[in-house]
C-alpha cells in the first residue's frame, strides 16, 4: 500500500523535533475555535460577576453515563454554599448515542432514579417525545457553567465550541490519572475548548500543558486534586483484616473485530474463568465485582462471549457477591480489604486507601506509568499470569499479609493521593471566578 504524506514524512518531522509545528498548522481550523473560545469565555466572567448577590450561579453537569459521575461531593458543596444552583443534564455521548430510542429512555429512567437517590437534581437534553432523539441547545438550561465530566465524541450542540457561546466550561475526568496516555488526557476537543481542566496536581497540569505547547487549546490546567480521591482521605491508610475483596476488569483485550484499538490493559480473556471459581471456592470472603462499564459491550463485539453467556456470568457474580455497574461505589472501597484489577484508573485510585492493589497485567499492554506514578505502581502485587495470580491471591488474601505496605503508604503520600481536598478546591476556584464586587 502507497503511504500518504503524513506517514511518510512523520518520522523525518518527529526527527527534526516539527512534529508538534506541522499539528498546529494541520489544525488551524482548531486554533481558531480556541482563540475565539478564549475571548467568549472571558465575557461570561465577567457577566457573571456582574450578577446580583442574591441571583445564583447555574451550574449545570453532563451526564451520558452514570459510572462515570465522580463529583457528588462538588455538586452538594455547591449547593450547600447558597451561591450556586447546580443541576445534572442527561446526555447521550459516545457509545449512548446509538441506542434506540427506547432503549435511551430505560437508560434516562434508570440514571433519574440513581441521582434522587443521591439527591441530585436533574433534566433531559435529549428530547426524546416525537420518537427520536433531539439533543436540545443547553442554552435552554440557562448554564452560567457547564461541568463535563467526560471528553467522548460530544455532540456538536453540546460541545465546548457551541457551549462558549453563553457559559464557561470545566471538566474533571471520570478517572484518576493513570498511564499518562496524553492522547486521551488532554487531547481530545473538549479539553481542548475548555475553561478550565482540573487536574490531580500541578505535576499533571505541567504534564498537560506540555503536551499542547504547540497544540491549539483554550485550557487552562487548575490543580485541585480529584473528588473522587475526598472519600478516601479521611479513611484509616491501613488494610482492614476483614472487608471485601474487589474484582474490577477492564474491557480493553484484544478485539479481533476492533484490532487497531491500542489499549491492551485488560487480562479478563485470560482470567475471568479462573477468578470466579476462586470466588467461589472462597465463600469466606465477601465479593464485589465493579466491571468497566464498557466490558459488557466490548466482550459481544469481540465475539468471546455470546449474550446469554455475559448474563449468565454477571449472573453468577450476583449470586456469590455484589454486582456494581454504577458510580456509587466508593463504600464499597472503603469497606474492601483488596482490589484485583487491570483498570487503570483504579490503580490509581483504590491506592489512596493504602490497600493491597493486585495488578493483573496484560504483557500486550505496550504502555509504561508515567514517571508522575510508576513509583507508586511498583508497590502492587503485579500478577502476569495464572501462577502467579493463585500465588498472590493465597498471600494477600488467605494468609492476610500484605509486605509492600509500608512503602506503599510512602509512595502514596508521594504522589499526593492520601489526603485530597478537591471538592473544596474546586469550590473555592469557582467562587472566587465568580466572586462579585459587592460580595455574598
Amino acid at each position: 500500500m502507497k503511504k500518504n504524506f503524513r506517514d511518510r514524512f512523520r518520522p523525518l518531522l518527529h526527527k527534526l523535533h516539527l512534529h508538534g509545528l506541522y499539528t498546529w498548522l494541520r489544525e488551524n481550523s482548531t486554533a481558531l475555535a480556541a482563540l475565539v473560545c478564549k475571548y467568549r469565555y472571558s465575557r461570561h466572567i465577567k457577566h457573571m460577576q456582574q450578577k446580583p448577590c442574591c441571583e445564583k450561579i447555574r451550574v449545570l453537569f453532563i451526564v451520558s453515563e452514570i459510572a462515570k459521575w465522580k463529583e457528588q461531593r462538588v455538586y452538594e458543596a455547591l449547593e450547600k454554599s447558597g451561591q450556586f444552583e447546580p443541576i445534572v443534564g442527561l446526555s447521550a455521548w459516545n457509545r449512548q448515542a446509538s441506542l434506540s430510542v427506547k432503549e435511551l429512555a430505560a437508560v434516562f429512567d434508570r440514571a433519574e432514579k440513581f441521582f434522587a437517590g443521591m439527591g441530585v437534581k436533574t433534566v433531559r437534553t435529549i428530547d426524546l417525545s416525537c420518537g427520536e432523539k433531539v439533543y436540545r441547545n443547553l442554552y435552554d438550561f440557562k448554564p452560567d457553567i457547564v461541568y463535563y465530566t467526560e471528553p467522548w465524541s460530544p455532540c456538536e450542540k453540546q460541545d465546548p465550541r457551541s457551549v462558549s457561546k453563553y457559559a464557561i466550561t470545566v471538566y474533571t475526568p471520570y478517572f484518576t490519572p493513570n498511564y499518562g496516555v496524553l492522547s486521551l488526557d488532554c487531547h481530545q476537543l473538549v479539553h481542548r475548548l475548555l475553561y478550565a481542566y482540573f487536574t490531580l496536581n500541578e505535576q499533571w497540569s505541567d504534564a498537560y500543558r506540555k503536551s499542547l505547547r504547540f497544540v491549539a487549546h483554550s485550557t487552562r490546567f487548575v490543580p485541585t486534586g480529584h473528588p473522587t480521591l475526598d472519600y478516601y482521605a479521611d479513611g484509616p491508610k491501613i488494610p482492614p483484616r476483614k472487608g471485601s475483596v474487589i474484582y474490577a476488569p477492564h474491557f480493553s483485550f484484544y478485539n479481533p473485530n476492533n484490532p487497531d484499538y491500542s489499549q491492551r490493559y485488560s487480562t479478563f480473556d485470560k482470567n475471568r474463568n479462573e477468578i470466579l471459581a476462586y470466588a467461589k471456592q472462597h465463600p469466606e470472603f465477601t465479593w464485589v465485582f465493579k466491571p468497566h462499564p464498557v466490558l459488557r459491550e466490548w466482550i459481544q463485539l469481540s465475539g468471546l462471549m455470546t449474550q446469554k453467556e455475559v448474563d449468565d456470568y454477571f449472573m453468577e457474580w450476583s449470586t456469590i457477591g455484589t454486582v456494581c455497574e454504577d458510580g456509587n461505589y466508593q463504600d464499597l472501597f472503603l469497606d474492601s480489604r483488596a482490589i484485583i484489577t487491570d483498570c487503570g484508573s483504579f490503580l490509581t485510585e483504590y491506592g489512596s486507601t493504602g490497600r493491597p492493589v493486585i495488578h493483573l497485567i496484560n504483557l500486550d499492554n505496550t504502555y509504561e506509568p508515567t514517571f508522575l506514578i510508576r513509583d507508586l505502581y511498583d508497590t502492587y502485587y503485579k500478577v502476569h499470569n495464572l501462577e502467579e495470580m493463585y500465588a498472590t491471591f493465597k498471600l494477600v488474601l488467605e494468609n492476610g499479609e500484605d509486605p509492600l505496605l509500608a512503602v506503599r503508604i510512602k509512595e502514596a503520600g508521594k504522589v499526593g493521593i492520601l489526603q485530597s481536598n478537591a471538592t473544596n478546591s474546586i469550590l473555592s476556584y469557582l467562587q472566587k471566578l465568580c466572586a462579585r464586587s459587592s460580595g455574598y
